[in-house]
């Protein structure tokens, strides 16, 4: 379950390394954010590279939206 502040490891290819979940939306606020969620979060680490194309690498600081597709806690289906 992901609650405000948590660090999250990104998964994606857009330079971004971590980031922290800043806001929840309304029906994740009392459990928690699971599996198919979209938040809001800063990027706190970047991966620099110098064949990243510019208009793909998120910048250190900046806020984005982002989908929760793993978790280590169990998903039921």
């Amino acid at each position: 379950m992901i609650q405000i502040s948590t660090i999250l490891q990104i998964a994606d290819n857009t330079g971004a390394r971590l980031a922290s979940c800043i806001s929840l939306p309304k029906e994740a606020m009392r459990n928690g954010a699971s599996i198919g969620t979209v938040v809001r979060g800063s990027v706190k680490r970047i991966l620099v590279k110098q064949n990243l194309k510019k208009s793909r690498v998120l910048k250190k600081g900046q806020i984005t939206n982002m989908l929760i597709v793993r978790t280590i806690y169990r998903f039921k289906r």
